[in-house]
């Protein structure tokens, strides 16, 4: 047998004593002593074999152990600590072709298996679109396989092959195939089951078309697909400027001029590019796939680009939320005491009239009107409105007014009378109050800035970008930079589109992060549920929606998860119920500026903006975020109990929320609730609930560890509090035992320190370990212990041993290694040892 090192319980070597003297002198020390190990126990028994005719006697070692089962010890090895980064978001869904997910060319370099995967469903995010193909002429009879996941996912393939193939069902769980074809391209859309928010993920395999996998094709019904591929292409409910494509990238203009692109308008980071002789079929869906196609080519090859969108036009009708399509004309002579004879319902039932008790408003709180323009000339607008008001139509045929953009905001008098959107929206937020004259508006302070940005052609999301860098303070077309102190703390968005765009989305989130308070319509269709409609759905916008003069929902008010607020919007154009406001008409060629009452959640929207605007003049810089929360805290609750889709957290109470602005006018104070937490072994992510004490907005977190860690938690911190600190524990990277670790949370306001503890258990104990036995330095025996963790060893020499037992987990040939059950001892084989006795084999780490 190899003579093999042996290693006493602290790892170094050591030779066996071979002197007899030495054993008997340690034979009266065995008998009074126990045989403890580290932590545990071992006691063995001996017996005696004699031998005959002088021969010297043998021994049998019997033993009975068991592996330890709990951890002993806190184990505090560990090198820094993980902390979790705050997860993306996907700014513009995947919801039509011409923003699918692209997997590429199905040509020899699609890889022979591929999965992605992803998340759908809710208002904001109804189906996901991915686009595979064209498929090239090499791959043609190769069959594709698609497998999908997902319990709250069902799919559609659509095959676009010129011939109106019938599109595939793609069920979760199941084989769905394709034989590809020289040239198709292949549509899928996976749309959630009962609007349910859920992961899915689909795997892609190519074959050689001969893949025992395949099922029998489930085709969908030819007017369920029709509906679903609709959906897809987007309906008519947008239209591209053809060729064209809104970039934020430094330095695409060299590369895109490669591609046959020439900017239009725009500055160096972001650029309107137009592509010369691009042709787009005037047949809907060809133009769809024309202008897809061109986005896809642009993506590719700018792949470091912020966003690569569309400029897509939605039409003024669908656009406008309260933009009426007929109406009766007004008197010719107004009564210039809207007011004090009580006609203005909608500011007496949102408290603004307690509110002005507090504050007016503050010279230096503006509010943005993005929209139609306004008649600045109009004498209870004309006071308020800022010298900065611009015209960002590009379309000189949609703006009316002669030219593309310029600084003049006004509504063209020569447009139909039911243009004037932008002057009775602005006139609920602004006209100027206290004047004897016509309306009060919600603010009697600051400016309001008219933004142009529809024309009679409607209006075009590059247009839109433009008007919000130029709010945002951002190079523009303008060739203007928004002074600091003229831009607006508020901006009111009274339109509604239905299809997003990145480029629109990032300019919105960068106005946001100026701490620009924003508000929406959700749009007049009446629909239980909407559709998403932006910039309402999106999260950095305050969605109204409309009641009643009796604080019901009106029957053209959509509805959504997505609403946050509601406030009187009418229900008759020029009728007592409804919003009366600023307005003109042009009679025998000549302009006259008057009022008028108009119903929509359009003059809803602008009420909650005034109300911002006076929450801003109490306090200043309002984080949009803590905003959101006091009008949330302060609304009044209508309809089903707490927040619900028809009116949101209920009808805005502006005097509670300035109230309450004022309250939160203090610095931020850190809350943290508990401060000591234990893991059960059975959970591995669970929360803290972080909470401000103070005032304004509490943020900034961070999460640092305090001494020693093991590196097994890592952290999610919301962005503003109230929120939940979420741990989460990853016990394989800890040791066996018992921990406990200390962190720090930072904030803006203070921090706070919290400990955390857990247990990472002793792995199952297999049946039965390994037992060495070691004389004078060499291994003379080994035994596999019984299921009961007996054993034995006969034909023993007197003498001193060294006994090892273990379990050799890693199979590499030793025992005693970290992460393994590992128990060493010296023990002495005589005739005077007897007993046996058990003992416990403690875990190492």
């Amino acid at each position: 047998m190899p003579e093999r090192p042996i290693r006493s319980p602290r790892g170094t070597q050591f030779a066996m004593a071979r002197a007899h003297d030495v054993f008997a002198a340690r034979r009266r020390f065995a008998r009074a002593a126990s045989l403890a190990t580290i932590g545990s126990t071992i006691l063995l028994g001996f017996a005696s074999c004699g031998g005959g005719g002088g021969a010297a006697p043998t021994f049998v070692l019997n033993g009975k152990l068991s592996l330890e089962q709990e951890p002993s010890s806190p184990s505090l090895a560990g090198l820094g600590l993980t902390v979790g980064e705050r997860r993306g978001r996907d700014f513009e869904p995947n919801d039509h072709l011409f923003s699918a997910i692209d997997l590429g060319d199905l040509d020899v370099a699609f890889p022979v298996h591929r999965v992605v995967s992803g998340e759908v469903g809710g208002s904001l995010d109804p189906r996901d679109v991915l686009r595979v193909g064209p498929v090239d002429a090499a791959m043609a009879g190769r069959r594709l396989e698609i497998d999908l996941s997902g319990d709250t996912v069902t799919g559609t393939l659509h095959v676009e092959d010129g011939r109106g193939s019938p599109a595939r069902n793609v069920a979760s769980g199941a084989i769905t195939s394709v034989t590809l074809e020289a040239g198709q391209d292949l549509v899928l859309v996976l749309d959630s089951i009962d609007s349910q928010r859920g992961a899915w993920q689909l795997g892609f395999t190519l074959s050689d078309g001969s893949s025992v996998r395949e099922e029998p094709a489930s085709f969908v019904q030819p007017s369920v697909a029709a509906a679903r591929r609709e959906a897809m292409l987007g309906g008519d409910a947008f239209r591209f400027r053809a060729g064209e494509v809104l970039v934020h990238c430094p330095d695409a203009g060299e590369r895109l001029r490669t591609l046959g692109f020439r900017r239009v308008s725009g500055s160096v980071d972001v650029g309107r590019y137009v592509r010369d002789g691009f042709s787009m079929s005037l047949e809907r869906d060809a133009g769809q796939w024309a202008q897809s196609n061109l986005l896809r080519e642009v993506r590719r090859a700018l792949p470091d680009a912020e966003y690569v969108s569309p400029n897509i036009v939605t039409p003024l009708e669908e656009a406008l939320a309260g933009m009426p399509s007929s109406m009766s004309l007004p008197p010719l002579d107004p009564n210039d005491e809207y007011w004090k004879k009580n006609e203005q319902f909608n500011l007496a039932l949102t408290n603004f009239p307690q509110a002005w008790q507090t504050t007016t408003g503050s010279d230096s709180v503006h509010i943005a009107i993005v929209d139609t323009g306004m008649m600045i000339e109009h004498p209870d607008l004309a006071p308020r409105v800022s010298t900065y008001g611009y015209d960002f139509i590009a379309d000189k045929d949609s703006a009316g007014d002669g030219d593309g953009i310029d600084s003049d905001p006004s509504e063209p008098p020569e447009f139909d009378i039911y243009f004037y959107h932008g002057t009775y929206v602005g006139g609920v937020a602004a006209a100027v109050t206290n004047n004897t004259i016509g309306v009060a508006g919600g603010t009697w302070k600051g400016k309001v800035i008219p933004i142009r940005v529809f024309g009679r052609l409607g209006g075009a999301s590059y247009d839109r970008v433009q008007a919000y860098r130029y709010l945002a303070g951002q190079t523009n077309d303008s060739g203007r930079i928004l002074p600091e102190a003229e831009r607006p703390k508020v901006i009111n968005l009274s339109f509604a589109i239905r299809v997003p765009t990145t480029a629109e989305h990032v300019e919105i989130q960068r106005l946001y992060a100026q701490n620009v308070k924003m508000v929406a319509a959700i749009d007049n269709q009446g629909f239980d549920p909407a559709p998403a409609l932006y910039p309402a759905a999106w999260p950095e916008v305050l969605c109204c929606a409309a009641v009643d003069e009796n604080l019901v929902r009106t029957t053209y008010s959509n509805a959504a998860d997505y609403v946050d607020i509601c406030a009187p919007g009418g229900t008759e154009i020029s009728g007592p119920k409804g919003v009366i406001s600023t307005w003109a008409l042009r009679l025998n060629g000549k302009l006259t500026y008057l009022y008028n009452s108009f119903l929509g959640t359009s003059v809803a929207t602008p009420a909650i903006s005034a109300g911002l605007a006076l929450m801003e003049s109490v306090h200043a810089d309002l984080a949009p975020e803590l905003a959101r929360r006091i009008l949330a805290e302060t609304c009044k609750d209508l309809g089903p109990v707490g927040k619900d889709r028809y009116y949101g957290h209920g009808l805005l109470q502006v005097d509670l929320a300035v109230q309450r602005a004022i309250e939160l006018d203090k610095a931020p104070l850190l809350g943290l609730t508990p401060q000591s937490f234990r893991f059960d072994d059975a959970v591995n992510v669970d929360k803290l609930s972080i909470s401000n004490l103070g005032g304004r907005l509490l943020g900034d977190f961070a999460v640092q560890s305090v001494g020693s860690s093991s590196g097994a938690l890592s952290f999610f911190v919301p962005e503003y509090a109230p929120g939940d600190l979420i741990m989460t524990l990853d016990r394989q990277s800890s040791l066996v035992g018992n921990h406990q670790e200390t962190f720090r949370l930072g904030s803006n306001g203070g921090a706070l320190t919290f400990s955390v503890s857990w247990r990472r258990p002793i792995p199952p104990s297999p049946a039965g370990f390994d037992v060495w036995l070691s004389f004078d330095g060499r291994l003379i025996r080994k035994t596999r212990s019984a299921a009961d963790g007996s054993f034995s060893f006969t034909g023993l020499a007197a003498g001193e041993y060294f006994l090892e037992a273990g379990v050799d987990r890693d199979q590499n040939g030793r025992l005693g290694d970290p992460q393994e059950w590992y128990l060493s001892r010296r023990v002495i084989v005589d005739e005077t040892t007897s007993g046996e006795l058990g003992g416990v084999i403690p875990w190492r780490n």
